[in-house]
C-alpha cells in the first residue's frame, strides 16, 4: 500500500470514529490504563486517539492487517480502515472504505 493512501484511510478512519463515546464509557465503568511503573489512570480522548494513530502505524510498518489493544481493534487493507473498541457489554464501531 502506499504510503499517501494509508494516511489517507488513517486519518478518515480516525475522523469517523466517536472517541468521546469510548471517553465516556471508560469513565463510567472506571476502565484505566497502565504505566510500565503501574500507575493507572483514563486516558483522554487525545491519548484514545494517539493511541490509535499509532495502532495504524504500526500495522503499515509492520504489513499486518489488523492489531488490538486496549480495547480496540485496528484493521486496514487495500480498501478500507476500521477502528472498534469493546467491552464486555459495550461496542463502538466506525469503518472507512475507499
Amino acid at each position: 500500500m502506499e504510503k499517501e493512501h494509508f494516511e489517507y484511510l488513517r486519518k478518515e478512519a480516525i475522523n469517523e470514529f466517536n472517541f468521546e463515546n469510548v471517553y465516556s464509557y471508560m469513565k463510567l465503568v472506571d476502565w484505566t490504563w497502565g504505566l510500565l511503573d503501574n500507575d493507572a489512570y483514563i486516558p483522554s480522548v487525545r491519548m484514545l486517539k494517539r493511541t490509535v494513530y499509532n495502532m495504524f502505524q504500526e500495522i503499515y510498518d509492520n504489513n499486518k492487517t489488523n492489531i488490538s489493544s486496549g480495547g480496540f481493534t485496528v484493521t486496514l487493507d487495500e480498501d478500507g480502515a476500521g477502528i472498534n473498541f469493546s467491552a464486555e457489554n459495550s461496542f463502538i464501531d466506525a469503518e472507512y472504505d475507499t
